[in-house]
């Protein structure tokens, strides 16, 4: 948004400006004393991927740099992580991953291994024009003997249990959070659970329209008003428009990233 918009203006007030949802998944650089996370969250239609800083106190993090995925590039990405899983220890600054990004500054999501061929992330930012990085930041995941599980020889005796490392766990995350966005943001399960519960928002709102009613307040659907009283009658009569379909390109734009690149 550049300088002097307003949120209120004329040309905003139909903007709907999405929230930003987090994952439950994150990772945190404990072996290599950085103070990095890798956070997954979720705004606009897109995948975000970022490396934070820990703050001072621990509770708050500080974005460094992040990339932005749509669905289609999720599904680009996850070749990428097959293509880096076959080739298996990479030389030192080679990678696989995709761009994103159509401005002048645009987004890198590289995958890479480390000095002892375990995966690892590095973001970027990068000018679009001539391709020199704006910032670029590593991520490595806890990979030396970090996630274990326990197999016991006699339950009843925790001195008999045994540790097995799972040392791929985080790559392995990373892998099925890109590969669910990819595969579910088509709209056919949320169309499939909100069939479902069509019957459950139903009952809600056989609840909450009496209170409307009582209250005169009017309610609004898309091509439709609806306001108190009989359905015959008269100002109060009930106006059923036309269903509107927009596309997708028209749905998009009525969201604002916050994010001014």
């Amino acid at each position: 948004m550049s300088l002097g918009d307003s949120r209120s203006s004329a040309e905003n007030k139909n903007k709907i400006y999405e929230k930003q949802y987090s994952s439950r998944f994150s990772v945190r650089d404990y072996q290599h004393n950085t103070n990095k996370v890798l956070n997954y969250s979720y705004k606009n239609g897109m995948l975000i991927i970022s490396i934070d800083k820990i703050k001072d106190g621990g509770f708050e993090y500080e974005t460094i740099v992040d990339a932005w995925i749509t669905p289609t590039k999720a599904k680009l990405l996850l070749q990428a992580i097959k293509d880096f899983k076959e080739a298996k220890k990479l030389p030192a600054n080679a990678g696989f991953g995709i761009a994103s990004g159509m401005g002048e500054t645009q987004r890198a999501f590289i995958l890479r291994s480390d000095e002892n061929g375990n995966p690892m992330v590095t973001i970027g930012k990068f000018n679009g024009n001539n391709g020199e990085w704006i910032v670029v930041e590593d991520f490595k995941f806890n990979n030396d003997n970090f996630h274990f599980y326990l197999n016991w020889e006699d339950y009843k005796n925790n001195g008999s249990a045994s540790s097995t490392y799972y040392n791929n766990i985080e790559f392995e995350q990373l892998e099925q959070i890109v590969s669910n966005f990819a595969n579910n943001m088509d709209g056919a399960i949320a169309y499939s659970t909100v069939d479902m519960l069509k019957f459950d928002f139903r009952g809600i709102l056989n609840k909450i329209n009496p209170i409307y009613d009582k209250l005169g307040i009017e309610r609004q659907f898309s091509g439709r008003t609806t306001s108190t009283g009989s359905f015959f009658g008269g100002s109060n009569q009930r106006n059923f428009g036309t269903s509107e379909s927009k596309s997708l390109d028209e749905i998009s734009s009525r969201f604002e990233d916050d994010d001014d690149e």
